[in-house]
């Protein structure tokens, strides 16, 4: 976008995120789904 948007244009852009909120923070929680845990165990480092 390459500016700070207008508290409308935010508003048009942040709808999609809401339309999917309950993936998204789902996701943010990633630690707490159990394939990631899984995942995470068979890691080395």
């Amino acid at each position: 976008m390459g500016k700070i948007p207008t508290a409308a244009e935010y508003m048009e852009q942040i709808q999609a995120v809401n339309a999917k909120a309950a993936d998204v923070y789902r996701y943010m929680n990633f630690d707490q789904i159990e394939e990631f845990k899984e995942a995470a165990e068979s890691v080395t480092v």
